[in-house]
This record gives C-alpha cells, sequence and structure tokens, in this order.
C-alpha cells in the first residue's frame, strides 16, 4: 500500500495532494508507531518528500510544527538505520566504528540504492517487529543513499530562514552515524563511504549546516588515509572541501599554517626526520586538492605564500615523497592559477623538471654501461653528465627519506617521482598553448621544435637530434631505454587524442614503463599525422573564464593523480 500511495502522490497535482494534508499526516504518525521494518521507513519518508516537494510552506504555524516534528521522527529513524552497521568500540565512551562484514541485502540490487524509494515492504510484516531488524545493517547503504537524496532539501523547505537553527541538532545527530563510515577506507565500506560523501557533499552546499559538519570535514581531511577512496567519492569531495574552504577564510588560513611546519627542534624531540617528512608531504597534497577543488584564480592572492611553501619544502633534504607532492602541487597550479601569475614560478617548475631528467639520465646510462658516451672526458667531446648536473645538490640524486642510499632505478619511491615528473610535463604538453604561454619557451629542451604537440616537420627534429650541439632531454631518455628493452616493444607507442594527456597509469615497475610515453612525445611522424585530423582549438584569456574551460580529460588526468588504492584492493 505505501509502495502504491508513493506512486500516486507522483502522479497528483500539487493542488490534490495539498489538499490530501490531514490524511497524509494521520496516515504517517500511524505508520511511525507501527515500527516498520527498513523498506517501510524508506516510503515513508518519500511520500513525505513528494507532499513537500509538491507543497507551499503550510501557514497554519499548527499544521507546520506538526510537519516538522513528522519529518524530524522519519529522519531519525532512517539515520538509526543508516547506523545500524556501526558498533561501539568500548563501554567508556561512545565511539562508534564499522562493524566488519558484507554491506548490502542481497535481495538489494545496485540500482536499488541509487534510485529513488521505491523498495517495496514485505507483503505481511509481522506486526510485533521491531523498529530496527537484527538484520537491518543490510540496509544502511540505501538509507545512506536515501539521507543523500532527500535531507538537504528537505530540510531547506521545512525549515524557514528563521528556524534553521532548529534543524542543527537532528543534523549534529545524523552526522554522528555519518562520520564513522568516513572515517573507514575499507573495501568492504566503500559503498557506504561513497553514499555519506554525497550526503556530505549536499549538506555542505548549505551555510547554515556548516556547524554541523566543518569539524568533522577537516579532520576527516586532515587524516592520512582521507585518498583511500574511489572516484565517485572524491568528486563528492570536491564540493565538500570547497564549501569548507570558501565560506570560512579561517579554514584555509589554518591549512597553510599546518603546511608552514617548521623543522624545529621541539618538533624533532618526537618524531622521527621521516614521520615529518610524510607528514610535509601529506599536508602538501591536501593544498593541492584544496586549489584543486577551487575555481580558476579563486587562491591567486595566496600564490606568494604558496612559492614559498614549495620554496621551503625544496630546501629540505630531498626526499621522493616531498618530490612527488611538489610535481602534483605544480599541475593543479597550472590548471587553478592564470598564466599570467604562474610567470616567477615558471624557473622552479623547470629546474625541478631538468633535475630529474637528469638524475633519470644518469641511472640510465650506469645501468646501461654506456660510459664512452655520457661520461667521456675528451677535450673536444660533448659535456659530461658530471658537468651537466654540476648545480644541482650532489644528494639530491641518492637520499632517501630514512638517510639511505638506493638505487632509483628499483626503488618505487623513485619511480613515483619519476612517473610525477613525466606527467607534469605530459599536462604541460596537453595543454593549449595559449593558456601556458611561458612552458612554449622551455618546451623546445624537453621534446625538441618537434613532437606530438608540434607541427614541424620531422626532418628538423632529425637535425636537431644529429647536429646540434643540445639535444632534448626526452630523445636523450628515449635513446637509452631503447638500449634496455626488447627490440619488438622498442617502437610502442600511447594512443594520442587531442587536449589528452597521455600517461593514465597510477604506478609503473621500472623505467621502461615510460619508453612507449617518449616515443610518442618524440615522434615528429605521429605529430603531422595527429594534428591534421585534430579540432582547432581556441580559448579565451584565462583570466575571464572559469576552470570548467580547463580541457575536461585534463582534469580528469589530475583528480586520479590523488586517489590512493584502498587497503585489501587487488593491484
Amino acid at each position: 500500500m505505501l509502495q502504491f500511495l508513493y506512486v500516486f502522490l507522483m502522479r497528483m497535482g500539487n493542488g490534490t495532494v495539498m489538499a490530501s494534508w490531514t490524511s497524509l499526516l494521520a496516515l504517517l504518525r500511524e505508520s511511525l508507531s507501527l515500527d516498520l521494518p527498513p523498506p517501510g521507513v524508506f516510503l515513508l519518508l518519500g511520500i513525505l518528500n513528494q507532499f513537500v516537494q509538491k507543497c507551499p510552506m503550510l501557514e497554519d504555524r499548527r499544521d507546520r510544527r506538526d510537519l516538522q516534528d513528522v519529518t524530524q521522527k522519519l529522519l531519525e529513524s532512517c539515520s538509526t538505520i543508516a547506523g545500524s552497521s556501526l558498533e561501539q568500540t568500548t563501554w567508556l565512551r561512545r565511539s562508534l566504528t564499522v562493524i566488519p562484514g558484507p554491506q548490502t541485502d542481497p535481495n538489494l540490487s545496485h540500482s536499488d540504492v541509487e534510485d529513488s524509494p521505491s523498495t517495496s515492504p514485505p507483503s505481511s510484516p509481522p506486526p510485533t517487529q521491531p523498529a530496527v531488524l537484527p538484520n537491518s545493517s543490510h540496509y544502511s547503504v540505501h538509507a545512506l543513499s536515501l539521507l543523500a537524496e532527500l535531507l538537504a532539501s528537505l530540510l531547506d523547505v521545512m525549515f524557514g530562514s528563521e528556524e534553521k537553527e532548529r534543524a542543527l541538532p537532528l543534523l549534529t545527530a545524523i552526522m554522528g552515524n555519518v562520520t564513522p563510515y568516513l572515517r573507514s577506507h575499507s573495501v568492504e565500506n566503500m559503498a557506504r563511504f561513497r553514499a555519506c560523501s554525497r550526503l556530505l557533499s549536499s549538506l555542505s552546499g548549505y551555510q547554515y549546516t556548516r556547524r554541523a559538519w566543518k569539524r568533522e570535514a577537516f579532520e576527516l581531511l586532515m587524516d592520512q588515509n582521507f585518498f583511500q577512496m574511489d572516484g565517485q567519492s572524491l568528486s563528492s569531495w570536491k564540493s565538500v572541501v570547497d564549501n569548507l574552504m570558501t565560506h570560512d577564510k579561517t579554514t584555509f588560513r589554518d591549512l597553510m599554517a599546518r603546511v608552514a611546519v617548521t623543522q624545529s627542534g621541539s618538533l624533532n624531540l618526537f618524531s622521527s626526520r621521516e614521520q615529518e617528512l610524510e607528514l610535509r608531504a601529506m599536508l602538501l597534497k591536501r593544498l593541492a586538492f584544496t586549489i584543486f577543488c577551487s575555481e580558476t584564480d579563486q587562491y591567486q592572492r595566496h600564490l606568494p605564500e604558496i612559492q614559498e611553501r614549495v620554496a621551503e619544502t625544496l630546501r629540505l633534504p630531498p626526499a621522493p615523497i616531498l618530490q612527488e607532492q611538489v610535481f602534483l602541487l605544480f599541475k593543479v597550479l597550472l590548471l587553478r592559477i592564470s598564466a599570467s601569475h604562474l610567470t616567477a614560478l615558471w624557473p622552479t617548475i623547470i629546474t625541478q623538471l631538468v633535475q630529474v631528467f637528469l638524475h633519470m639520465e644518469q641511472e640510465l646510462s650506469a645501468d646501461a654501461d654506456v660510459s664512452r658516451c655520457v661520461f667521456g672526458s675528451g677535450p673536444t667531446g660533448p659535456r659530461t653528465l658530471s658537468q651537466r648536473i654540476s648545480g644541482i645538490d650532489g644528494g639530491w640524486a641518492y637520499v632517501e627519506g630514512n638517510g639511505l642510499c638506493v638505487n632509483p632505478t628499483s626503488n618505487p619511491h623513485w619511480l613515483r617521482v619519476f612517473l610525477a615528473t613525466c606527467k607534469l610535463l605530459d599536462l604541460a604538453l596537453a595543454l593549449p598553448s595559449d593558456l601556458l604561454p611561458h612552458f612554449q619557451l622551455y618546451r623546445w629542451a624537453f621534446v625538441g621544435e618537434a613532437g606530438v604537440y608540434s607541427t614541424k616537420h620531422s626532418q628538423r627534429q632529425e637535425r636537431a637530434v644529429e647536429g646540434d650541439d643540445f639535444t632534448p632531454h626526452l630523445v636523450r631518455l628515449t635513446r637509452l631505454l631503447r638500449r634496455k628493452v626488447p627490440s619488438e616493444d622498442a617502437d610502442r607507442v600511447l594512443i594520442w587524442e587531442y587536449g589528452t594527456p597521455l600517461l593514465n597509469v597510477a604506478r609503473i615497475s621500472s623505467l621502461s614503463d615510460l619508453l612507449p610515453f617518449f616515443n610518442t612525445v618524440c615522434s615528429a611522424q605521429l605529430s603531422c599525422v595527429t594534428l591534421e585530423s585534430s579540432p582547432k582549438h581556441s580559448s579565451p584569456a584565462r583570466g575571464n573564464i572559469p576552470s570548467v574551460s580547463v580541457p575536461t580529460p585534463a582534469e580528469l588526468a589530475v583528480e586520479r593523480d590523488f586517489l590512493e588504492q584502498l587497503p585489501g584492493a587487488k593491484k
């Protein structure tokens, strides 16, 4: 019957629904007293939402208060079902954690969880069922999804502008059943995590709800496992972080203050050097994500302070965990800050790129045993590698987070740095030249005058490779890598699409995995073929357009780089 009534209300006109208010209120009150199973509660909430959305605010104060009371009881019941997969950790304090085990009811398909409330209750439920069934934890995902869809808009309509404060205790109680799911980053909890992220995203769009979620959201952002989630959840968190930082300027200031962690003696008394580096890398990544969640130039006035944080990081002893996050921050700045404001940052970006590529070349040269070519010391021969990197800190290529010397070509931490470096260059090459005019002054040093993003003829590239004094960095790396791989793999290339970064992998197992990327960007013949069929791109001034004007593939590529692997997930 509830299912029938829900569908009937969807088809009824607004006037007819309004005329049935008295009968509907009696039905809702009676149904709440029956202790219906979870599907029945979902249908009651859906019926209430249909009435609220179709009818204007009730003029009679008593009717309005009755409607608010029924709404609060229904939302509390739904919140109780949503929290049925939580358990108390100790009897001393009310600290809730997720109960291990399956998270969905076998009778509920994935589409049931995502759709509007239409799940049918059992045909003849026993009249004395408890409010929360022993197996009601199977419905927690559905309850959270329903709250994510209805809660924010329902409360906004239900409580007038002068009554918003009355909704805060209810929101705080609901968040008590939501936050524990957001602290659990296991694969088994991901459906609930996704629904809770959507719920928090919908609430964060309303300023009056801020007191109910601000502190918890900031704590979750600072959690070391924050980025262990899927892409859908991260999209929801983009809205949460944007609203968290935009509506309260002190929150971003707090984040910047945390990033400016000093290497003081007092800090070293309680933490090791490796812990300090991990903390700083974690904060840099969260700063990058905060900027990524913003509009173009939203944090432009903070750019000098951001550059200072980067400079402080680069002055620390080199460590791969820091280098990787610095390159991620560079990518975000390319997407979120107008080119005219990035002029002072380009020397730092180029210097870091060159350092890593020279580091890669040094390691490949040593592995390939080509010392005669690279380390030749003849008076008329080319400059040696030692001379080329004489201006670079000698410890840069070898210092690990724990102070030990390792072989970077086989160390996973340095491999992530190499991949992050190539992804930064990949993004700079993929973005239209009018969005990054300053990079065009340096592009030749990496790929030469011809490449996949250039219209120059291939013969010009050959002259640059064979006769010029300087050989582009990626051309040199391509030569060295070709000597390390089997001949059948030496010519592999990646599929190129206009405006789309080439690299979409999350990790590499060796430098040889980067050879297809190097082959592609150094292939002048491929350049002539692809660019003839590519669409013409014309962009207005970067400062006059919102962030959505940045090519979507570039946005998605950077967004994926924030994600971390879930514990227990298959690699």
